[in-house]
């Protein structure tokens, strides 16, 4: 199956901005972008979808949802998320990829430590290692993004 195919843009209800306005050509040139960024973070096994019609939360660029268990997750992007640059489109695309690499180990911490820590015990590890992964990830993707490509659309 091919990283087109495999990344199986989701269709439905297009909101204002969150690439309802994009063209197919245009949406196409996204899809072949994050297939490109899927492969070159080695994530050739992954089911990525783009989910058009349901824009990532207020206040976030971009949102990744992983599928425990499985290599499966939809992003979600903002509804003006194609009027930012090309480094923060990039770099939201790689951010939003490096999470399918380290989400295994905050899948261990959520299922593990509960009943080792405690209730209180485990909110207070969970929340700090949420907030460490995140910040690897954040840094990880910035070094990543500067050797990736600009997205074509940009340019």
């Amino acid at each position: 199956m091919s990283d087109e195919v495999r990344f199986g843009v989701v269709e439905g209800h297009h909101h204002e901005g969150s690439g309802a306005g994009l063209g197919k050509r245009r949406r196409r040139e996204v899809i072949n972008y994050l297939a490109c960024l899927k492969a070159s973070l080695n994530l050739g096994d992954w089911t990525i979808q783009l989910h058009w019609h349901d824009p990532a939360p207020d206040g976030a660029l971009a949102e990744i949802q992983i599928t425990d268990g499985r290599k499966l997750a939809v992003i979600r992007v903002a509804t003006d998320f194609f009027t930012l640059t090309a480094e923060e489109q990039k770099h939201a695309f790689c951010h939003e990829l490096v999470h399918c690499h380290l989400h295994l180990i905050q899948d261990q911490l959520r299922c593990d430590l509960p009943e080792l820590l405690g209730a209180a015990g485990f909110a207070a590890f969970y929340a700090s290692s949420v907030r460490g992964i995140e910040h690897a990830v954040d840094g990880i993707s910035v070094a990543i993004a500067a050797y990736m490509p600009d997205p074509p659309w940009c340019t």
